[in-house]
């Protein structure tokens, strides 16, 4: 049988400020960009993880996104 651990209370500890992790990079970029102007983003396996983004920035249907060799490619399209 199991001994029962019981949760240590701490003091003093600041509370993180919460941002998902990369989200203020993508928009710092998606924001410069005009239109015809694309971006790869280096070590990206799949567009999905660029997807939300790109819409919030962009709007739905004014980008396309493909992967390619060394990452994803952005290109803003309208």
């Amino acid at each position: 049988m199991e001994k029962e651990i019981e949760p240590k209370i701490e003091r003093g500890i600041p509370i993180e400020d919460y941002r998902p992790r990369g989200a203020g990079w993508k928009a710092k970029i998606f924001r410069k960009m005009k239109v015809g102007d694309s971006v790869l983003i280096p070590g990206l396996k799949s567009p999905s993880q660029l997807g939300h983004a790109a819409s919030r920035i962009f709007g739905t249907g004014c980008y396309a996104m493909r992967t390619t060799e060394g990452g994803v490619r952005v290109w803003r399209t309208k």
